[in-house]
């Protein structure tokens, strides 16, 4: 078990967990962004459109900073269970928010040309195998399956002799 306030420990705990997952670098960066849309979205209650208006990462990571230790957020927390075992690697990451309500509108609503709001998208694509949300949408599910069957091709025409 994890838990983690800021950034800084979001990612020293991503690189730690990666480590056990089948492509480290890959799994280090997709459950970060899923911990730090937990941070952001969750904790700190920043939406897309408030998102949006930061145009430099340092007004974001100035406004995270900021509303960190604001009275309402200083106690706040995102908590990490690790499962592992021979099959896969399950990481279950909760903030404290009120929830992501309707994943699959947003997955529908996000365009790549968007300047933020693909942290979801970037982390399915970064070796999770599946990324589920269980209601009401402050907990999510990152599976990584391990000893994967290698895919085999087969030959246009099956003889018989």
């Amino acid at each position: 078990h994890y838990e983690f306030r800021t950034l800084q420990e979001a990612k020293r705990i991503a690189l730690e967990i990666a480590k056990h997952c089948p492509n480290p670098p890959m799994a280090a960066m997709g459950l970060l962004e899923i911990f730090i849309n937990a941070i952001e979205h969750g904790n700190l209650k920043i939406d897309f459109k408030e998102k949006s208006a930061f145009t430099t990462e340092q007004a974001w990571f100035d406004e995270i900073h900021r509303r960190l230790f604001l009275k309402e957020n200083i106690h706040k927390q995102v908590l990490i269970s690790l499962e592992m075992n021979p099959m896969f690697i399950r990481v279950m990451v909760q903030d404290e928010g009120e929830g992501f309500s309707n994943p699959s509108a947003y997955f529908k609503a996000v365009k790549s040309h968007h300047k933020n709001g693909r942290g979801i998208l970037i982390a399915k694509k970064c070796g999770m195998d599946d990324l589920i949300y269980h209601p009401p949408g402050n907990l999510v599910e990152c599976l990584f399956y391990l000893n994967k069957p290698a895919f085999v091709s087969l030959p246009a025409k099956l003889h018989r002799d």
